[in-house]
């Protein structure tokens, strides 16, 4: 080489040659890279499927009325695969089966479901099939013909592996990618465009069949509509709320010229206790929703004189704007996975998300006192009930829906807020965290943001969540401004306090700790004046009342459920080891908090070193209680890393192999399968990146990619709702499809009719419940929409009573159906309260009784007025 080099001629040739060389390798690796990955999306758009008969001589009888084939006939060869359901993705099986002909279902049903009900029911379960007659006979002799269809993908393995190659190639690109996007992008952004185009024409002329069609049941234009006006609501929530605090920021320091950073952090606990004051008044207070709306207005008469700085405000803006789109991409489908029933749209829902529906209707028809309207006797908890108590303000208005609000709103106002916060903490700090992060730093903030939801769906699943994101950024900052001064930390931990209380209860731990660190070690250091003195009582004891109601409220409940983790002690002695992909993935997060943690201690941050470890060793105790406390230590760490960049290069291996290790596991694991993952790294992605990168100048590929986010993004989600509308695609969770967790129309018009046709002091009583954990049995939360008092149908959420009580919980069950049986008088029944009538709710196959007067039937269900013997 030292002789080439001597030759410069000879030494540019023999460059040039291999240039050429690896020219002539790149391209054609280049061209079938692109047909691998161009494969991969065909084939999951269902262009090549199999059918296949399956021999009665292959049928075996499993248990109860369920029969098992295995293997399952026509398997295709390697690569290639039919993907069947486990553990880790309980439904990506696009598996069907016929019997002459017509269709069996539902399809991923509970294999226990199958073996006690039949019906038709059948899962495709790893590498084989279990399924069941419509009419129970035998399906080795009835002589019928039984016949699967699936869909023929790449196994997951190769699909990984032509991932995996793909985005190392073009990291070893990176350099090449960087000149040639920006002068060529915009011409493949048109060829893609131009290609979903032809696809779904060519889907709608039904040459390919629907996209995703295993999914689930087709959606319908009148919910993507619904869904656009809710995903319009969450914007005007956050955008109310931001106001609110703005003023409030404004009066509290009593400044004209807070700067914009500074409002929006400061103002968020205050802007939150005030919509929900605003929120108890409009549904408590006759007349309420009117004094609420003055009251709302005259919160923003200051804004009128606020002089903030013009280019804080201007960049703030702008890239909130620039975000809306993917905020709105992820909204919506958060939505269109677990949207509730409709008139024309059945619904397999979260139980928890029906929970937060119910409470939704509790708190319009009984305020004070919170009855708790499925379980005759027991009061609600006001815990975690702010999203609640402002749907129920907004319930009102034409065209609302409650369980579009939890999803569609929050999801949009959880992701404007997560855009906003990042970039005011950005502004705040009057630096350029990004600068000093590196492009590698910055990878492990957004790495962090990613991991910081224990699912993507958790954010509709559990709807104070959207609440709790702003307080992080809000004590963060603030616990980093008055580091030091006694008073500052105080007030940020009552602040704290507040905030938790009206948001995520457990974030208490981990932001009290946060708030409060800095006082308790100066106040150990020097000593108190009297004032602070008098500050650090009041603070302690008002945390210590709050601490101590809320463990008499919910102890009880939890000390009955308690299973000591950690996760990976969970799923390796109580679950089984069978699911090897799920294993490693709670294996990988409890190992990424672990890591994460020593990089915490590096950093060299007390407060939120305790903080941290705190949240994380309480969650390993009792993960049921504290994983969301440790998810959202997460979270303090990337803000953490934006207020004081310096301190990632103190520990930037253990931060970024512990945020990897942790981003697995809300990429795979949520109830809807690995489609939540891939559409909270599309959308959260963009936004952290705009956050967090911002105005700078950049060079010509960021530039490209950062003006080019909001309008592709906004393109993908206007065409990806055109499909959901026209039935071209469906978005679906394919959560549960057993008949005990399906929400259908029936049920959505027969709790309407409650409303309508029975008195506000009657009693129900239904058969809609049970003994199972399910939304259509003992967790039929969504009785609640009838506004009515029934006497059991969600004994799942009686927290304080049927659920730790199994004998009260069968005693009260017996009741209920000895009274829709017609066995006993409603009247003798033992009640809290005094009813004034009495009125039951029963599926059109339960025989009424005598007394039972029918005056409401639909298609699945009928309603009664029970009359006295």
């Amino acid at each position: 080489m030292s002789d080439l080099k001597a030759h410069p001629a000879a030494f540019e040739k023999l460059r040039a040659f291999v240039d050429g060389s690896a020219g002539l390798v790149r391209a054609p690796f280049a061209v079938l890279l692109a047909i691998l990955n161009l494969s991969v999306i065909a084939l999951s758009l269902g262009i090549w499927t199999v059918e296949a008969d399956i021999d009665p001589k292959d049928i075996r009888l499993e248990n109860g009325v369920a029969y098992v084939v295995s293997p399952i006939p026509g398997r295709p060869i390697f690569p290639f695969g039919i993907r069947g359901d486990t553990l880790s993705a309980p439904n990506v099986s696009s598996l069907r089966v016929a019997e002459n002909g017509r269709p069996l279902g539902p399809a991923h049903a509970l294999h226990e479901d199958i073996r006690r009900w039949g019906q038709g029911a059948f899962s495709h379960w790893e590498g084989m099939l279990i399924f069941s007659t419509p009419d129970g006979s035998d399906a080795r002799s009835n002589g019928r013909t039984y016949r699967i269809e699936a869909i023929v993908t790449f196994r997951p393995l190769v699909q990984g592996l032509i991932l995996l190659v793909t985005a190392f190639t073009i990291f070893l690109e990176r350099k090449r990618l960087a000149v040639w996007l920006p002068a060529r992008g915009d011409v493949v952004l048109a060829g893609l465009g131009a290609a979903v185009g032809i696809i779904m024409a060519v889907v709608a002329w039904g040459l390919l069949p629907t996209i995703n069609a295993n999914a689930g049941p087709l959606k319908d234009w009148s919910l993507v509509v619904g869904v656009l006006l809710h995903i319009g609501i969450g914007a005007g929530l956050f955008a109310a709320m931001v106001v609110t605090g703005v003023c409030a920021t404004m009066l509290v320091l009593c400044r004209r010229d807070v700067a914009p950073s500074e409002a929006a952090l400061i103002g968020y606990p205050i802007g939150l206790a005030i919509t929900v004051m605003l929120a108890a008044v409009a549904v408590v207070v006759p007349g309420g929703r009117w004094l609420a709306s003055i009251l709302l207005i005259m919160t923003w008469l200051p804004a009128a004189f606020w002089r903030p700085a013009v280019g804080e405000l201007a960049d703030m803006g702008l890239t909130v704007a620039r975000c809306a789109a993917p905020a709105a991409g992820f909204a919506a489908f958060m939505a269109l996975l677990w949207h509730g029933p409709t008139a024309t749209l059945s619904a397999s829902t979260l139980g928890d998300l029906v929970h937060s529906y119910a409470s939704v209707h509790m708190l319009t028809e009984h305020p004070y006192p919170f009855w708790h309207l499925g379980s005759e006797g027991d009061l609600m908890p006001y815990e975690n009930m702010a999203p609640m108590a402002i749907a129920a303000a907004l319930i009102v208005f034409p065209g609302f829906d409650g369980m579009l609000f939890l999803t569609a709103s929050l999801a949009m106002f959880f992701s404007l807020w997560l855009a906003l916060g990042l970039v005011a903490v950005r502004r705040a700090v009057q630096s350029d965290p990004a600068e000093e992060l590196g492009g590698l730093g910055i990878a492990v903030v957004i790495a962090l943001v990613l991991a910081g939801s224990r699912t993507p769906s958790f954010v509709v699943e559990s709807p104070p969540i959207a609440f709790a994101l702003p307080l992080l950024f809000s004590i963060s900052y603030l616990a980093w401004k008055s580091s030091g001064d006694v008073g500052s930390s105080l007030l940020t931990a009552i602040g704290a306090t507040v905030g938790a209380a009206l948001s995520k209860v457990v974030l208490l731990l981990p932001l009290g700790l946060l708030a409060g660190v800095d006082a308790a070690v100066h106040l150990k250091d020097h000593r108190p004046t009297r004032s602070q003195t008098v500050l650090t009582a009041i603070t302690c004891l008002a945390v210590a009342a709050y601490v101590l109601r809320t463990v008499a409220i919910w102890a009880p409940t939890y000390l009955s459920t308690f299973v000591p983790g950690p996760d990976s002690r969970i799923w390796l002695f109580d679950y089984g080891r069978g699911d090897l992909p799920a294993l490693t993935v709670v294996v990988a997060r409890d190992v990424g908090w672990c890591l994460l943690g020593v990089g915490v201690v590096r950093m060299g941050t007390l407060r939120l070193t305790i903080a941290y470890w705190v949240a994380v060793l309480a969650n390993f105790a009792y993960p049921y209680l504290f994983h969301t406390a440790a998810i959202y230590a997460v979270l303090l760490v990337a803000i953490s890393l934006l207020i004081q960049p310096d301190r990632y290069h103190r520990a930037p291996h253990p931060l970024a192999v512990g945020a990897v290790l942790l981003l697995a596991y809300p990429l795979t694991r949520d109830w809807s399968g690995a489609q939540a993952g891939i559409i909270w790294l599309l959308c959260i992605t963009p936004i952290a990146w705009l956050a967090i990168i911002g105005g700078r100048r950049h060079d010509a590929l960021t530039r490209w990619v950062t003006n080019r986010i909001g309008p592709v993004t906004a393109v993908g989600v206007a065409l990806s709702l055109i499909a959901v509308g026209s039935g071209i695609a469906i978005v679906d969770s394919g959560w549960r499809q057993g008949k005990a967790d399906v929400l259908t129309p029936g049920m959505y018009d027969i709790w309407g009719k409650v409303r309508e046709m029975t008195p506000s002091d009657a009693l129900i009583f239904t058969d809609l419940t049970g003994p199972e954990f399910r939304v259509a049995s003992g967790w039929d939360s969504y009785a609640a929409a009838g506004e009515r008092q029934v006497f059991i149908s969600s004994w799942v959420t009686s927290f304080r009573r049927f659920r730790i009580d199994p004998a009260a919980r069968a005693e009260r069950l017996s009741l209920n159906q000895k009274v829709v049986d017609g066995e006993i008088d409603p009247s003798s029944v033992p009640l809290t309260r005094k009813y004034g009538s009495y009125f039951a709710v029963m599926q059109n196959e339960h025989p009424a009784p005598a007394n039972f007067e029918s005056i409401y039937r639909n298609q699945e269900l009928t309603l009664y007025r029970i009359n006295r013997r």
